[in-house]
């Protein structure tokens, strides 16, 4: 799964000020504004309100033009193929730096290609067909000011078939007659011909009697009964060969496949 990044757009309002911008703007402004309105209220406007007025509304004016800050990062988690007909969830980290006392967030879950992979609204993906589908998460904030920011993130996944299970192995080559020192090669063929995982491990229950390598063949070490197992990795289905070693005059072979 290819996995792409769209660099943080900022729409985000920042103005110089000095240290009067303590960003506890909004409160303070509201505190001096309920104190002049006090003022007017008590009948001190010709000797103590407009002057006062002045001023605090001058100090209002400074400490509320520090606005809210907000930087939206966000970092999609891609996954691997998908089987059609399955389903995943997907998940994103949010590393947004955020300064406000309040926010809200909203994201938004696309897909290149609905007829591949369809998202809802809570990143969950159902799987439609065979192909490629970009998943596109948008994650908006917007503070209690109006500041806003957004960030977008894609990961491009890929549908497959569901694999073919295996459903038996068989055996061919075992040979009649082994004497000590003697070698034979078996083959196995995995059904079906279009199963996915086709791996098989060779082993063998009596190595000092018979061993045998990766590749099915066997060797004969020493007089005595041995047993060489084909095993298929997907499903775990076996075959054997039950092999007796003579060390000069007879020797039998019984195959058996279960």
């Amino acid at each position: 799964m290819h996995h792409t990044k769209e660099k943080a757009r900022h729409s985000r309002s920042r103005k110089s000020g000095n240290n009067f911008r303590s960003c506890a703007r909004h409160e303070s402004g509201y505190m001096n504004m309920k104190l002049v309105r006090s003022l007017s209220r008590v009948g001190l406007k010709k000797y103590l309100f407009y002057p006062f007025a002045a001023v605090l509304l001058f100090m209002s004016a400074i400490l509320t033009s520090c606005k809210d800050e907000v930087t939206v990062i966000v970092i999609l988690t891609c996954g691997d193929k998908i089987v059609v007909g399955n389903g995943l969830t997907m998940l994103y980290t949010n590393m947004s730096i955020i300064k406000s006392s309040s926010y809200e967030e909203t994201k938004k879950w696309t897909s290149s290609n609905p007829n591949v992979a369809e998202v809802d609204d809570a990143g969950k993906i159902t799987t439609k067909s065979v192909g490629e589908a970009t998943i596109t998460v948008t994650v908006t904030i917007t503070t209690h000011d109006g500041t806003t920011d957004s960030s977008s993130d894609s990961c491009t996944i890929t549908v497959v078939e569901k694999p073919v299970s295996v459903t038996g192995v068989t055996l061919a080559g075992c040979i009649d007659e082994l004497f000590v020192g003697e070698e034979f090669t078996l083959a196995a063929t995995v059904e079906p011909a279009d199963a996915a995982n086709k791996e098989v491990v060779w082993t063998s229950d009596n190595p000092d009697v018979a061993e045998v390598d990766s590749n099915g063949k066997v060797a004969a070490k020493a007089s005595g009964n041995a047993v060489i197992i084909v095993s298929t990795k997907d499903g775990g289905k076996i075959a054997t060969c039950i092999v007796k070693v003579a060390s000069a005059t007879s020797l039998n072979f019984l195959y058996e496949v279960r």
